[in-house]
């Protein structure tokens, strides 16, 4: 089994400097995740981003904010209520006026901007990307549903930024955990995986689940009972009773909703006799993205909630270590409990003697 100690090597091999200088300007082609060719004139430095992963992958892969000058208002929202808006003030002054509702792009503002690339989701074109192609704007649309789309998004990014190293070193990344992980679950058959739901939302004795077996899901070795239940979909609204029925070994809040924590779940008579909450096994997800750049920081923390017994890393250290190499600056000890969620989640299993100082 891997140590933490090679794990934290890998972390760094290939990993370029943040201040590192680009390359002289070459044409950039590429084929975005429509299947349209895309061309630039060289690395953009006036970028808009729509799709609420993007700016912060963006940062890591350019090493900033610098060429950032559109995001969408709940992406800007998401950053600054984060360890990355300490890190990154200047995001607070990006312009968010280039969305006029939804994902629908204000054209106006768009064109005062004169940005040399726009980022969009590759869905409602009519809507969404025809109005500012008809205009003369640069787009590339990305799509999402799978973690193959997700690595190509970081692949995307790179090119645009012209930083295809840094991107690549991300993945070479996610690779060697992937591997690990795969090591460390492989003797566990799927009978015995751990059972779980992924609550979304909680809307009195309502739950919004994810309902597909998600990537992240499957790294870590997890049994979505809401995909075994036949509710393939993004999200999915069921009822106490029904998830009483499933009786989850383990429940896992999105981090995106602050106002669902453990104690919800603790403190509701309902769901007295459910195992995750007998068992105190109800978790809030550190605030990482499962679908993103920082995904195997995710996976690393899920397996190590589902299976305390087979892996235990200093998760503290690695967040520490992946947060200077992606964003240039170490988190303070502070930062690494808001981060890892420490007093949400102080009352469930084990989590301040993993997590805590």
């Amino acid at each position: 089994m891997r140590s933490l100690a090679s794990l934290a090597a890998c972390l760094t091999i290939g990993m370029l400097s943040l201040s590192s200088v680009r390359p002289a300007s070459a044409e950039i082609a590429f084929t975005d995740q429509r299947g349209q060719p895309v061309t630039l004139s060289g690395p953009a430095t006036r970028t808009v981003a729509f799709p609420k992963p993007v700016p912060s992958l963006y940062i890591a892969v350019d090493g900033g904010i610098e060429h950032l000058v559109g995001i969408h208002p709940a992406a800007q929202s998401a950053i600054m209520d984060s360890v990355l808006g300490e890190f990154f003030p200047g995001v607070a002054d990006i312009n968010t006026g280039i969305v006029a509702e939804g994902f629908v792009p204000n054209i106006e503002e768009l064109l005062k901007i004169n940005p040399d690339v726009v980022i969009q989701w590759a869905l409602k074109t009519d809507q969404y990307i025809e109005p500012m192609e008809r205009v003369g704007l640069t787009v590339v649309g990305l799509s999402y549903g799978s973690y193959e789309i997700e690595r190509e998004r970081i692949n995307i990014i790179g090119q645009i930024a012209q930083q295809e190293e840094r991107a690549n070193s991300f993945l070479a990344w996610h690779d060697q955990v992937r591997q690990d992980l795969n090591e460390i679950l492989s003797s566990i058959p799927q009978e015995r995986r751990a059972r779980m739901i992924f609550v979304d939302r909680l809307e009195n004795n309502e739950l919004a689940l994810f309902g597909r077996d998600e990537f992240f899901f499957q790294m870590a070795g997890l049994r979505n009972l809401a995909f075994e239940a036949g509710l393939n979909q993004g999200t999915v609204t069921v009822s106490a009773e029904q998830v009483l029925a499933w009786d989850p070994e383990i429940v896992f809040l999105n981090y995106y909703d602050a106002a669902i924590t453990p104690q919800d779940f603790y403190d509701n008579p309902v769901y007295d006799s459910m195992t995750a909450v007998q068992d105190r096994r109800i978790y809030k997800m550190p605030t990482l993205g499962p679908d993103s750049h920082e995904a195997p920081l995710v996976w690393m923390w899920m397996t190590m909630m589902a299976y305390p017994e087979l892996q235990d890393w200093d998760l503290r250290q690695a967040v520490e270590d992946k947060y200077a190499e992606m964003y240039g600056q170490s988190p303070s000890d502070e930062e690494v409990d808001q981060i890892m969620q420490l007093a949400t989640n102080a009352e469930s299993r084990n989590y301040l003697e993993k997590f805590g100082r």
